[in-house]
């Protein structure tokens, strides 16, 4: 049997119920523990706050999270540019750290409980829409081979996954752009101004 000890009381895990982009993964973890011993009932009540947790009452918390989190993406972002300047090495870690967080601001403002990490990706493209545009450039800026009647269709090389993270960023600033600010809309749409990423046309 594969067990999983993790040393966390139950006021650290009511904490992070409490925080919605840890949230998204300590929920549907507990709710799937099985108790062996619980001798003051304090886990059990844990345990039972994770199956009734309401997404809804983190919902503000959580749009600031991600409108908060799209902005510090900038940086990222501009990396991902650069990169593409320089060699592979750098366009493959660039690329990989934006996808990585673009993906976790989509997940938490629209509350995906990850139910493993072999689901996450598709859980939080299945949110968006599997024909969106953006789980299109997600898809890409991945590496996940597509498929056109059955005929598998190789990954693209990384100098057109990076940019699609790019083409990505500007997708998920449209996707939350409801709920940021007009400074922070701003500061998004640097990206898409210096990145050319304004024409979906340019991948």
């Amino acid at each position: 049997k594969l067990v999983s000890v993790s040393p966390k009381t139950g006021a650290s895990i009511r904490e992070q119920m409490g925080r919605p982009e840890k949230a998204i993964w300590v929920v549907p973890g507990v709710r799937s523990c099985k108790v062996l011993l619980d001798k003051d009932g304090g886990l059990g009540e844990v345990i039972e706050e994770a199956r009734t947790f309401r997404w809804e009452k983190l919902q503000s918390r959580a749009d600031q999270y991600a409108a908060e989190d799209l902005v510090l993406a900038v940086e990222s972002a501009f990396k991902v540019l650069s990169a593409m300047q320089r060699d592979e090495a750098a366009v493959s870690y660039a690329g990989a750290k934006l996808l990585s967080w673009l993906t976790s601001i989509v997940a938490v403002q629209r509350g995906v409980l990850i139910e493993t990490d072999h689901t996450y990706y598709e859980q939080v493209q299945q949110s968006v829409g599997v024909d969106s545009v953006w789980t299109s450039y997600h898809k890409i800026a991945a590496g996940i081979s597509a498929s056109d009647n059955g005929i598998e269709i190789p990954s693209l090389p990384l100098p057109v996954r990076a940019l699609a993270t790019l083409h990505l960023y500007r997708e998920t600033m449209l996707l939350i752009e409801h709920i940021m600010s007009a400074e922070q809309l701003e500061i998004a749409m640097q990206v898409v101004r210096y990145t050319g990423t304004s024409d979906p046309s340019t991948l």
